[in-house]
């Protein structure tokens, strides 16, 4: 309820009737509303009726939204008469029904339809009409008025302390044509027409008590007289209160003074009226009682709604890699009137819109219908419930353009890749009241670049036992700004022992020391330094070095190896090259390189060995570095077959020729020659995932496992639409989502394909993993399908329900089962069937197919519970393909669709 509606209330309750000698119905109707109405036309701050004003002025019915109905009597010695009045609303504004009888000298009835309706939020328009029929004294008349109004409100507001207190509350001013009649009879018997201005303000405002004063006068008789008009009306808590005095220089009717009290009470229902006002008697009139009561239905709702709107971090990758693809908001939305509209859009840096996902229930934003109007008055308004969910994924929306008579095809267009940047999210919604909350607004960034990482190290041995040699291990590192990182040192067995954490700028070198997380030093033996980024994107990116060393043995011996596996089943990675190396060469005779399943010294265990005689690498420090390494080893086992898949132990034994046999750390070996094994589940099984903007079931999760010794380094999961074949089925891919590196646990799925076409309704799709690990590799699972549930995708002020590779010869099947149960969702929607055919089988026999196929899925939804008078039915044959004929999607035009309409 608008402001300037709060203080109508004002206006004063006035004489309306003659001298008692000859009291004439016609002076009632001369004024501009009745004395209770007077009381109660505008009490402060949320309790006044607002067909109470509307008697005053029409164009108020265009700030209301509660029904009310009223009625009451007005007594004097010598005047008696009855009265009703109803007012319904809606957002195309009000209308009001009153009725009337007096009874004086003279005799009137009259009823009086008005409607108002706003222009904007200060500007109001309304129209009166009011059939009269008045007799006395042998005569009689007729009067037909029609009479127009406007009313302006300022929604302005300046006090004296804070928001509440003395001061001026939206004044207001209204006008209004009275009795513009017809005339048909004896035309003195009637009101005369007038003309009524005024204005009215608040004075004063708080949560408790309010005051509001009405100056007004109207014209008549020519225009040439001018009575007056004004009074304070109040209420504190319940009370409410009114005083006004009238005066005129051409008739004592309107002179005196007023007195008004009442109560309005709130009630389950919304409110109960009952109200009492006196005129005092003058020298021309006696006391003039009246006694009103009514009820207002429901509540005032002027609040804005109070909504909750964020976005679940602020980078994403939309690169199909599994990580962070999607940008995931969360939206809650609190009134006390249901929400009819909401807005989620994205604009890129410049302001340019690329996405929107909106639901609009508002009635004056549809089509005008007369019916649509009628009905807006007394039927429940449509609910556009907030998803909990948003999503987007990255890409600019392309909207459909609207579809042109001669199209013969339309493909859905496809949404567009976005450049890496910064985007601009908005929110909105708006109640049923036309309250509108405000514009919620934040940023998100799309960055699809990893972060950099090299790294380097300055040596491949470090001897941290305090002798100032080798005490250090200088690593080098190439990073990017504002990125967080990782580093860790790990032993040969993949075990961490000192980690390093930067939350952003990473440094571009540092030195291990040798020591573990918590100060000890770490053991003597093979040592590797990974380097893992990962940006708010979720973007990722590693690098690892060379092995290098822990030693802090006098004599000691060292094996480096070029990598820590291989696979015998592929050429490039058949083999493993060793580089024995010693840190005293003097003395050296001989020495071997001893694989074996296990570390120990036991001879069983052993499975196969290399003789070294000569050494490949000095460990000295200014020792020249040969070409490549001199020991290789290609899987093989003493039994001269391949060995087995495992982890082995490689050690570097040398002889001196005092007799000291010192051996090198340990080195894990991996072979690995098996696939990973793999496993992809789908968390939506056969018809639930349906991704038509309900918020429901709007995305597909794949759960990913896979269990393998070695790293998996590369990884692709990919989607395919299952389509009928006359050799059987064919695989359509649709979607893939590829990446390195670990594998994500779980993959969401929107339903867009690559070029940004949405899935279809009730249609099969297949997906398979494929991994390949660090050593060549590659497993595929095992094909899955699930089925997509009936997708009610938004079509003007309806939906679409498409149903492709339908079959028209007998589609009775489960598909049109689930297609009936989604009617049950939209009992107010009209069901138009259109059944369509492909290119083969001819013109005419296509035409009957599809009128036959119309027919029956008419009869199977009547049959299954869809009222019949809701369904139309129509075959067009070949005439009006969705897809190109041409393409691999030419069988999808043997389909039903199902257009929901208001």
């Amino acid at each position: 309820m608008t402001h300037g509606m709060r203080y109508l209330a004002l206006l004063p309750v006035v004489a309306l009737f003659s001298q008692l000698g000859a009291l004439k119905t016609r002076d009632f109707a001369h004024l501009p509303q009745r004395p209770f109405n007077a009381a109660l036309g505008g009490q402060s701050a949320h309790t006044m009726p607002t067909q109470a004003a509307a008697l005053v002025n029409p164009a108020f019915l265009g700030y209301g939204d509660q029904n009310t109905f009223f009625t009451g009597g007005v007594f004097s010695p010598h005047l008696y008469g009855f009265y009703a009045d109803g007012a319904l609303f809606s957002p195309y504004g009000g209308l009001t029904l009153s009725a009337e009888y007096f009874k004086a000298d003279d005799q009137t009835g009259a009823l009086s339809f008005s409607y108002g309706s706003f222009l904007s939020r200060r500007v109001a328009t309304g129209l009166a009409v009011t059939p009269r029929y008045t007799t006395g004294n042998g005569q009689q008349a007729f009067g037909l008025g029609i009479d127009p109004a406007l009313l302006f409100d300022s929604k302005w507001h300046a006090n004296l302390a804070g928001n509440d207190g003395l001061g001026l509350y939206s004044p207001t001013i209204f006008l209004r044509t009275l009795n513009l009649a017809i005339p048909i009879g004896d035309t003195e018997l009637l009101a005369k027409p007038s003309a009524h201005v005024g204005v009215m303000t608040g004075l004063y405002q708080s949560a408790e008590l309010n005051f509001a004063a009405v100056v007004s006068t109207y014209g008549t008789d020519g225009f040439d007289r001018l009575p007056y008009q004004l009074g304070v009306q109040g209420q504190y808590k319940w009370a409410l209160a009114s005083l006004g005095y009238g005066g005129s220089h051409f008739s004592p009717t309107a002179n005196g003074v007023s007195l008004g009290l009442g109560v309005a009470l709130p009630m389950s229902f919304g409110d109960a009226f009952l109200f009492y006002s006196l005129q005092f008697a003058n020298s021309g009139r006696s006391d003039l009682h009246a006694v009103t009561a009514g009820v207002r239905l429901g509540g005032v709702d002027t609040e804005a709604p109070e909504v909750v709107f964020a976005s679940e971090g602020t980078h994403f990758s939309p690169n199909n890699d599994g990580v962070r693809d999607l940008m995931v908001f969360t939206a809650a939305a609190t009134d006390k009137s249901p929400i009819v509209f909401y807005e989620f859009r994205v604009s890129d840096a410049k302001g340019n819109q690329v996405f929107r996902q909106r639901a609009d229930e508002r009635i004056r934003e549809k089509e005008f219908r007369w019916g649509l109007f009628v009905r807006s008055f007394v039927a429940p308004r449509a609910r556009a419930d907030i998803p909990e969910r948003f999503t987007w994924n990255g890409r600019a929306l392309v909207e459909k353009q609207k579809a042109l008579k001669d199209n013969v095809f339309a493909e859905d267009p496809p949404d567009k890749a976005l450049p890496d940047g910064v985007y601009i999210w908005h929110f909105r919604v708006m109640d049923e009241k036309n309250n509108e909350s405000k514009t919620l607004s934040g940023e998100v960034h799309i960055d699809t670049k990893p972060p950099a990482a090299a790294v380097e190290i300055g040596d491949d041995l470090i001897s941290p036992n305090g002798d100032g040699r080798r005490d250090l291990l200088p690593i080098t590192q190439d990073t990017s700004v504002d990125d967080a990182y990782e580093g860790y040192i790990e032993n040969a067995e993949g075990a961490r022992v000192r980690t390093y954490r930067w939350p952003e700028n990473a440094p571009a070198r540092l030195d291990f020391d040798g020591r573990r997380d918590n100060g000890e030093l770490v053991e003597e033996g093979v040592y590797r330094y990974h380097l893992v980024g990962s940006d708010a994107a979720g973007n990722r990116a590693e690098a690892k070095s060379e092995n290098f060393y822990v030693s802090r043995r006098v004599d000691a011996v060292y094996l480096r190896s070029s990598g820590l596996g291989l696979n015998p089943k592929k050429s490039e990675l058949s083999e493993i090259q060793f580089v024995p190396s010693l840190e005293h060469a003097d003395g050296f005779t001989q020495g071997e390189i001893r694989i074996g399943k296990s570390c120990g010294p036991k001879a069983e265990d052993v499975v196969f060995r290399l003789p070294v005689r000569e050494l490949g690498q000095s460990a000295k420090k200014n020792a020249k570095k040969p070409a490549k390494a001199l020991y290789a080893w290609k899987g093989e086992s003493v039994s001269q077959t391949t060995a087995a898949d495992g982890i082995y132990c490689a050690v570097f034994q040398a002889q001196y020729v005092n007799g000291n046999a010192p051996e090198s750390p340990p080195i894990k070996i991996a072979i690995d020659s098996t696939p990973p094994q793999l496993d992809v589940a789908a968390d939506l099984s056969t018809r639930q995932f349906a991704p038509d903007g309900d918020g429901e079931n709007e995305e597909q999760a794949f759960r990913l496992s896979v269990n393998d010794q070695s790293e998996i380094v590369a990884y692709a999961l990919q989607v395919s639409e299952i389509l009928p074949d006359e050799k059987g089925i064919k695989k359509i891919p649709v979607r893939s989502f590829r990446g390195k590196g670990s594998i994500p646990q779980t993959i969401y799925w929107d339903g867009k394909t690559e070029s940004g076409a949405l899935v279809e309704s009730l249609t099969q799709y297949e997906y398979t993993l494929e991994a390949q690990d660090s050593y060549g590799n590659v497993a595929v699972s095992s094909p899955r399908r699930f089925e997509t549930g009936v997708l009610a995708l938004p079509a003007g002020n309806g939906f679409l329900v498409r149903v492709v590779n339908a079959d028209l010869d007998e589609p009775a099947t489960d598909r049109l089962a689930a297609v009936a149960r989604l009617m049950e969702k939209y009992p107010k929607y009209k069901v138009k069937v259109e059944a369509h055919t492909g290119t083969a089988g001819g013109i005419e026999r296509n035409l009957r197919l599809s009128e036959q196929a119309a027919r029956k899925t008419y009869e199977f939804l009547i049959e299954n519970g869809v009222a019949a008078e809701r369904v139309t039915y129509q075959g067009f044959g070949e005439s009006s393909p969705a897809f190109d004929v041409r393409s691999v999607n030419a069988p999808k035009n043997r389909r039903l669709d199902f257009i929901l309409s208001r």
